[in-house]
């Protein structure tokens, strides 16, 4: 079973969640994402709460206190 129709033939929802779970950071999760034709596709994804203006939920999380222009990406988490 493919991950996604666009994504990298043979990868199984196993593989991708094992390669999400032992990323040792952002960027290797965001190359299993792109692998997969996940992270092109902004169909897959949703605000979290399905509210564009997350921060004070998602800015509360953080350890790091960068400014949320830094982490942008931040906001958009969830998959329906």
């Amino acid at each position: 079973m493919t991950i996604h129709s666009t994504g990298e033939a043979g990868m199984t929802n196993e593989e991708l969640c094992r390669g999400l779970i032992t990323a040792d950071s952002e960027a290797e999760v965001i190359s299993l994402l792109k692998r997969c034709g996940y992270w092109e596709d902004s169909s897959l994804w949703r605000y979290i709460g399905d509210n564009e203006a997350n921060w004070s939920t998602i800015g509360n999380q953080q350890r790091d206190p960068s400014p949320p222009s830094r982490r942008s990406s931040s906001t958009l988490l969830t998959r329906y």
